[in-house]
């Protein structure tokens, strides 16, 4: 059985891939077996340019490859943003077309690194509808954020990954 033995987490509300890119280059370099990256749902209502996501993605992916010497690294897939309860429409189907645009260009990055994948959580089915996700239990009462049993479920998934 393996456990970790340096675990460091950086989250930030608000944070932008670009963000996290200068988080990246501000941290001193150090060496971690894998990697979890949960980007995007800014970059959807800051509107990125999809050109910029993906270059941002390429980014993220070279640091932590190189930087921080990860062999394993899984990308969170951006949730089901056009089920969200808390958006009124059109605004909630616009935010997330968007989103299935940057997973799509998330998944064509992935696809080129033998040491990266996307993680997609099932119960967050992007085929959604609003009153299912509401009825789930894995979205907080304000209707944007996962609750605590959203969260549970995403990293219980996360783990599986980066044990394998």
């Amino acid at each position: 059985k393996h456990s970790p033995t340096h675990v460091s987490l950086h989250a930030k509300t608000g944070y932008k891939s670009e963000d996290v890119i200068a988080l990246l280059h501000g941290l001193p370099a150090e060496s971690f077996a894998s990697a979890l990256v949960s980007i995007g749902v800014n970059d959807v209502t800051k509107f990125v340019s999809i050109a910029r996501w993906r270059k941002n993605i390429e980014i993220v992916h070279k640091l932590l490859t190189q930087k921080f010497g990860c062999q394993r690294i899984v990308f969170t897939a951006l949730p089901p943003i056009h089920s969200f309860p808390a958006l009124p429409q059109p605004l909630r189907a616009l935010l997330g077309l968007r989103a299935l645009l940057l997973n799509q260009v998330l998944e064509q990055c992935v696809v080129n690194w033998a040491n990266t994948e996307v993680l997609y959580v099932p119960a967050l089915k992007v085929t959604g509808s609003v009153q299912g996700v509401q009825q789930s239990g894995l979205m907080a009462e304000d209707g944007f954020h996962p609750s605590a049993e959203g969260y549970q479920l995403w990293a219980q998934h996360a783990l599986e990954r980066l044990k394998r």
